[in-house]
């Protein structure tokens, strides 16, 4: 088994309720929050080692960083005009401004509309859970699982991000930019439902429902 993606078996089966963070005992606790002024993002601890932040407008990781985050503002210590804030020692990883869900039929490429539809959590992992609107009107549902694990020489922190899609029409492919402003250091994918990662744009290609499974690694 590759050190990205050794940590397939600890996916937790999909589920509601409290999820525990690897090597402790202590719950997620995901905060909807602004950070560093970009709204509307869902941000949590995975392990002692990673912080994430979600999009939960365009539905896709915004950042991933070693850290925490300095909650400032009025919610928080009542000052105004601040926003929570990244404390962090490396961004491992940033979203592309134009980094968006596109859909690919017949050679005609659309921008679904995107809604939000919440999280739930597995026993170390997170799980997003979102839609695509084509403009038929057809619905794909997709859900985004994040988590993370060491490789086994201990060398690297790996995020792994699983796609799940659900609903894909015949001769239609969903396409989703995966690489950021900050560049991982290597990754491995696998899957199902026709899924790949192209290796020189990084852009995630589905074909028909099934799953796609990314493991992104850096050095530590």
């Amino acid at each position: 088994m590759n050190l990205v993606l050794a940590g397939l078996l600890l996916l937790a089966p999909w589920g509601v309720g409290a999820a525990s963070q690897s090597g402790g005992s202590k719950s997620f606790r995901v905060v909807r929050c602004s950070l560093n002024g970009f709204p509307r993002v869902a941000a949590l601890p995975l392990s002692p080692d990673i912080w994430v932040a979600f999009d939960c407008v365009e539905c896709r990781l915004y950042m991933a960083w070693r850290g925490g985050v300095n909650f400032q503002g009025w919610p928080y210590d009542a000052r105004r005009g601040l926003s929570p804030a990244v404390q962090s020692e490396r961004v491992y990883f940033e979203a592309a401004d134009d980094q968006v869900w596109t859909i690919i039929r017949g050679g005609e490429t659309m921008y679904p509309a995107v809604r939000f539809r919440g999280y739930t959590f597995g026993e170390l992992s997170i799980h997003f859970h979102f839609a695509l609107i084509l403009p038929t009107g057809e619905e794909i549902k997709v859900f985004e699982s994040l988590s993370t694990h060491n490789s086994e020489d201990g060398s690297e922190i790996v995020l792994q991000r699983r796609f799940e899609f659900a609903g894909i029409p015949e001769n239609t492919k969903v396409q989703m930019p995966l690489r950021g402003n900050t560049p991982w250091d290597r990754y491995e994918v696998m899957g199902t439902g026709d899924g790949k990662v192209d290796r020189e744009s990084a852009v995630m290609t589905q074909k028909r429902d099934g799953y796609n499974i990314c493991g992104f690694a850096w050095r530590k």
